[in-house]
């Protein structure tokens, strides 16, 4: 499978040291984190989506959304082995099974999505858990503890306003974007 993410950039990075394109930061309040069980990193199906997802919160776009903390933000392209399980919260039996409705893959509450999240890891079966983006329901999200297991399958590309794809996110989601 690939996946996309946008990560603040060091050109000289290693893929796995801070800048790199598969560095997992520790911070512990994303939407599956639980630090103490697990690290994540979370990326989308597209590129478009993990642009969405990344800048969603805005209302307008522009240039200088592009950098963090005075680095870059850059679109890396991974790969995670197709043999390996996502929990797809997409799949109306697997929220059966998880006894979770979809109102709550989507809570803004992270305190609960976290409680599924660890839930689910702690089963033993997944590699990490899919869902849909709530930007739109034709991106998803995935997010993977079996970091180990990614490869960087192309240079990460570092991000510019005339991106097509940016143009095209902000389209999808109805942001202005300006230069």
């Amino acid at each position: 499978m690939t996946v996309y993410r946008i990560f603040p950039a060091v050109r000289s990075a290693a893929p796995d040291a801070p800048g790199g394109a598969l560095f997992v930061p520790t911070s512990g309040n994303g939407r599956i984190a639980n630090p103490g069980s697990y690290d994540e990193l979370y990326f989308a199906d597209s590129p478009e989506g993990a642009i969405a997802e990344t800048f969603g919160r805005l209302s307008e776009w522009h240039s200088g959304m592009l950098t963090r903390a005075g680095r870059p933000l850059a679109l890396a392209t991974c790969r995670f082995p197709d043999d390996v399980a996502l929990c797809d919260l997409d799949d109306p039996q697997e929220l059966v099974r998880l006894t979770l409705r979809p109102s709550e893959v989507v809570t803004s509450d992270r305190r609960r999505s976290q409680a599924w999240a660890r839930a689910i890891y702690e089963r033993r079966a997944f590699g990490g858990i899919r869902w849909w983006s709530r930007l739109d329901s034709r991106w998803f999200v995935v997010g993977i503890w079996r970091t180990d297991l990614l490869e960087s399958a192309a240079e990460p590309e570092e991000l510019r306003i005339d991106d097509p794809r940016i143009a095209r996110a902000a389209e999808i989601i109805v942001r202005r974007l300006s230069s």
